[in-house]
């Protein structure tokens, strides 16, 4: 937990500079934060995220 906590920190930065920046760009703010998610897949080094496919299907098909 506490190897995740400024990684998370870090990431709630990153998401509030690049709503800053598109707004600032006049660009939609999701265009964004795909851009920024694709390049953040291609750090090597960051921790793996796994979700369960159940939690998935219940998040988002209620």
């Amino acid at each position: 937990m506490h190897t995740i906590l400024p990684f998370l920190l870090a990431m709630v930065v990153v998401v509030v500079l690049l709503e800053m920046w598109a707004a600032r760009l006049k660009i939609a703010y999701p265009i964004l934060l795909v851009v920024a998610g694709l390049l953040l897949g291609f750090i090597p080094g960051l921790p793996m995220v796994r979700i369960h496919p159940d939690l998935i299907f219940f998040i988002f098909l209620p």
